[in-house]
């Protein structure tokens, strides 16, 4: 059996399409054990060094993933400073290197929470060796999980794509308690009135739906969760079709990255 759901919204923001091919029985939204957790999104203007997210009801053993979006040379690499979490390169997402895209590094770093603030409120601070020269993002989202190695079936975009259309390649298989973690950005191209090419240029993107639970921060970059909540097996393919403020604007750029999260 093949689902498809829509959810269309206005004309500036996304419209994601994700498709569900289940095998026995097809996923459920909903809560249950293990849960997606409060995700938060900093954005940090050009030509700044430091940029810090707090992340509110972390507990111990907790994993945080988090992608960082910054201009400038990609080496040596940004460092973090957060009590109780020691955020590294994440071995299984373009072998622990960052993404090439418009100009800009995007890297996933990851990592257990182990003994955080007694209140819960994890502050992460991310310093870069330079100031990235145009605005920059922190994404993270905390996930309860018991496996040993829980990141699986990372894939992005080409980082050379120009379009509306912004979709990973390859679909990620998902089971019972499994969660998808994918972000999107996207950016003017070429060069119009109000946007100089580089992100997040004038594009926008947001978009809640049934099933699928969405964070954003001033709407781009956009971070997307997805679990699934009943028995069986099946695949996840999130799209965003961008929709640019500027008719002129026929080919933005865009990109996204997306992982899933075991839980057993």
């Amino acid at each position: 059996m093949t689902t498809l759901l829509i959810f269309v919204l206005t004309p500036v923001v996304l419209l994601a399409v994700v498709k569900f091919f289940t095998f026995g029985c097809p996923f459920t939204p909903g809560s249950v054990a293990p849960s997606l957790y409060t995700p938060v999104v900093a954005t940090g203007r050009a030509n700044e060094t430091t940029l810090t997210a707090t992340i509110k009801g972390v507990f111990d053993n907790e994993l945080i993933v988090a992608t960082l979006q910054w201009g400038g040379p990609p080496t040596p690499g940004p460092t973090f400073a957060a009590t109780g979490l020691g955020l590294y390169p994440a071995p299984m997402v373009n072998n622990g290197k960052p993404f090439s895209w418009n100009g800009m590094n995007i890297q996933v770093f990851i990592n257990n929470v182990d003994n955080p603030p007694k209140d819960g409120n994890l502050a992460v601070k991310v310093t870069l060796s330079v100031p990235s020269p145009v605005p920059w993002s922190l994404c993270i989202w905390p996930y309860q999980t018991l496996a040993k190695d829980p990141v699986f079936g990372a894939v992005s975009t080409n980082p050379n794509f120009v379009g509306v259309e912004i979709k990973t390649p390859e679909p990620i298989t998902l089971s019972y308690g499994y969660a998808l973690y994918a972000v999107a950005f996207a950016a003017d191209s070429p060069a119009t009135a109000g946007g100089d090419g580089a992100f997040p240029g004038s594009n926008s993107l947001s978009g809640p739906g049934w099933g699928l639970i969405t964070y954003n921060n001033n709407s781009n970059p956009l971070l997307i969760g997805f679990q699934a909540t009943a028995a069986g097996t099946g695949t996840v393919t999130p799209l965003a079709i961008n929709k640019p403020t500027d008719p002129k604007n026929t080919n933005p750029k865009g990109f996204m990255l997306a992982l899933g999260i075991k839980w057993p």
